[in-house]
């Protein structure tokens, strides 16, 4: 312990050998870097500071994980005779002074003060106040800490018990007794619950605090995120974590995700309000819309290509206009998706923009290739990678770049933040 919190003190930071590591340490160095460890890898850990630690507690994904952490050590209550555990801190006090008294000459060497008599006061003034903290320290083994280690007692009783008692029936539980060498596992009850009750793929709050660190970076963003576009990411978080863990249809796919949310920040950007992950229909004046129409579109080819699409009725152009997360557009495929969800778009499409709905369309027809007979997985599967040509499921070429840079960003979001990859 006291080679152990030397390497910190003098280095300030948790850059030591992977063998000082322990389980526990490497499980809760693994939470605040995200950096997997294995004692048979030999490079330089990242930082691991105190600073990430108080950071880890104070946000609220990475509390949960160090809550569901279950460590076997040394019990608080327990220690040898001499208080041996105790007394390493003796050492840290012997420590902390001399760097203290350093850091003082130090101060008056800059100061050009090189008076003996004023060194030496100041060090007497280091040191009286020093030994008052050691005497304090001292006092407190004595008379609080050594009154309070009741472990070793019970684990002594308990053992001598054991091997005398013969009253013990079957129908009686058996409890284990205290380990002599006084460790026990330690665990948070309400953390560890939740490792079975909060089941998730995305950790929300996580994802969020990303999705802010990088919206400057992406092809359209901004200093800061607007409320209405976090609440929107948030809601759109929530049914996707709804929907993967309610079916086993689809598999969940860290790049398949990373472009899904590529896709629906860019057609699901309402520009007149700045708000991503909108809810809101495509952008458009009725006069817009005539080039979906059967009737009213300017040429015959548009004509066709909208009843080919489904759109047999004047009107239908802006009926089924783009909604939902990727826009979807077409009486055809609103009628695929109603039939899919057994929900009726085609007589209620503003239905589809509905993030309980428009999630799992997106999800569906992204894997399925419903929009244009493009599936992801002709991109994105084992042997690549291919984000540029994966615009080709929802709209050609159309800003594909942009797109692709937007999700290798959200790639980067997601490997913060999903509890599966």
């Amino acid at each position: 312990m006291a080679n152990f919190v030397e390497k910190l003190q003098t280095n300030r930071k948790m850059t030591l050998d992977l063998n000082d590591y322990t389980e526990s340490m490497s499980a809760m160095h693994h939470i605040l870097t995200k950096t997997p460890l294995s004692k048979a890898l030999p490079y330089v850990l990242p930082p691991f500071t105190h600073k990430q630690l108080q950071m880890g507690l104070q946000t609220p994904w990475t509390a949960e994980l160090i809550g569901r952490l279950a460590i076997n050590y040394e019990s608080e209550w327990y220690a040898d005779e001499n208080l041996s555990k105790w007394n390493e801190i003796d050492e840290l006090y012997q420590k902390q002074t001399e760097q203290k008294r350093q850091a003082i000459i130090d101060e008056l060497t800059k100061a050009e003060i090189t008076a003996p008599v004023l060194r030496q006061h100041a060090c007497r003034i280091l040191d009286k106040n020093a030994a008052y903290r050691i005497n304090e320290w001292q006092l407190e083994k004595q008379h609080r800490i050594k009154p309070s280690l009741w472990w070793d007692e019970v684990a002594k009783a308990q053992a001598a018990k054991s091997t005398t008692d013969t009253t013990a029936t079957t129908n009686q539980p058996v409890l284990s007794n205290l380990a002599a060498d006084g460790k026990a596992w330690h665990l948070h009850p309400v953390g560890m619950l939740s490792e079975y009750t909060n089941l998730s793929i995305i950790n929300i709050e996580c994802f969020v605090f990303e999705y802010k660190k990088y919206h400057k970076n992406f092809s359209i963003g901004g200093d800061s995120v607007n409320f209405a576009s976090e609440q929107n990411l948030r809601h759109i978080l929530y049914e996707i974590n709804k929907f993967y863990l309610s079916t086993d249809e689809f598999e969940v796919n860290k790049f398949k995700l990373a472009y899904m949310f590529a896709t629906a920040r860019h057609e699901a950007y309402h520009y007149l309000t700045s708000e991503f992950f909108s809810k809101k229909p495509e952008i458009g004046s009725l006069k817009y819309f005539n080039k979906y129409d059967p009737v009213l579109a300017n040429t015959k080819a548009l004509r066709n290509r909208a009843i080919a699409n489904g759109n047999t009725a004047e009107g239908d152009g802006y009926k089924y206009r783009g909604r939902g997360l990727v826009h979807l557009t077409w009486k055809n495929n609103y009628a695929k998706a109603s039939t899919k969800f057994d929900i009726d778009f085609v007589g209620y499409p503003d239905k589809a923009a509905d993030f309980e709905y428009s999630v799992p369309i997106m999800i569906w027809g992204m894997e399925k290739g419903i929009f244009t007979n493009k599936k992801l997985s002709d991109y994105i599967n084992n042997t690549k990678v291919d984000y540029e040509n994966a615009r080709k499921i929802i709209n050609g070429v159309d800003r594909k770049e942009e797109i692709a840079n937007n999700a290798r960003i959200f790639e980067k979001i997601l490997n913060e933040s999903m509890n599966v990859l």
